[in-house]
């Protein structure tokens, strides 16, 4: 997954930032991420090393039957 990825572009604060995430490399990302962790897609589910951003109902069905992440 690419780091932009992690960012959900639906938010309200991202909106307000009125910026492209093409004009971020991954610093410029992570350092945009730091600056309003809000905009991080939430929920996040980790176990051990799998993680999963998001909610979408199968997917944590599946992560919590197979004890490991479905979309690695």
């Amino acid at each position: 997954m690419e780091l932009s990825g992690l960012i959900n572009k639906k938010s309200q604060v991202f909106k307000k930032l009125a910026v492209t995430l093409t004009e971020f490399d991954d610093r410029g990302i992570i350092q945009l991420i730091e600056g309003k962790p809000r905009i991080v897609i939430r929920p996040i589910l980790t176990e051990g090393k799998h993680i999963l951003f998001g909610f979408k109902e199968q997917n944590y069905l599946d992560f919590i039957e197979a004890g490991e992440n479905p979309l690695a």
